[in-house]
C-alpha cells in the first residue's frame, strides 16, 4: 500500500512538472521565444544530468576505497548480544545500500544547485568575442566577462 500511494505521488508530481513545462512552452511561443525557453531547459536539464553523474561517481569511489581500506576490520560478519541472545549481522549488508543512497541525495541535492546557475554556463558558452584586450595580461575583455564571473554581494 506504501509503494501505490508513493507512485501516486511521484505521478502527481510529474503531472503538475509536465503541465508547468507545457504552459511555459505555449507562453514562450506565443511571445516569439520558443527556441530560448528550450534552450534554457535543455541546459538546465543537461547541467543537471552531468553533475548528478559525477556527483555520484565520485562519492561512490570515495565509498568504494573506504570500503576497501576497512573491508577487512569494520565490515566483517558480527556477533552481538542482547538480551543474552546472540545476534548476527554483517555491517556491509547495511553500509553498502547506505552508500548509494547517501550518494544518490548528494548528487540529486548538489546537481539542483548546480542546474539554477545555468545562466553562467550560458555566459560562458555562448562568449562574444571582444575586440579590447586587458593591457596587463593580454586577454581579451571577454575573458573577464564570461569565462570569471564575478558576484557582487550586498552588505547591509
Amino acid at each position: 500500500r506504501l509503494w501505490v500511494i508513493a507512485a501516486l505521488v511521484a505521478l502527481l508530481i510529474a503531472l503538475l512538472s509536465t503541465s508547468s513545462v507545457y504552459v511555459d512552452a505555449l507562453w514562450f511561443d506565443s511571445l516569439g521565444y520558443s527556441s530560448v525557453y528550450w534552450y534554457t531547459l535543455r541546459l538546465k536539464l543537461t547541467l543537471f544530468l552531468i553533475f548528478m553523474l559525477l556527483t555520484v561517481v565520485i562519492l561512490r569511489l570515495g565509498f568504494r576505497l573506504l570500503e576497501r581500506s576497512f573491508a577487512s576490520t569494520a565490515l566483517e560478519r558480527r556477533t552481538v548480544i542482547i538480551n543474552n541472545l546472540a545476534v548476527t549481522f554483517e555491517p556491509a549488508r547495511i553500509l553498502r545500500p547506505l552508500a548509494w543512497i547517501v550518494s544518490c541525495v548528494f548528487a540529486v541535492m548538489y546537481a539542483l544547485g548546480m542546474s539554477e546557475e545555468w545562466q553562467d554556463f550560458a555566459l560562458f558558452l555562448n562568449q562574444a568575442p571582444a575586440p579590447d584586450a586587458d593591457p596587463i595580461f593580454g586577454k581579451s575583455v571577454g575573458f573577464y566577462l564570461f569565462s570569471l564571473p564575478v558576484y557582487q554581494t550586498v552588505t547591509s
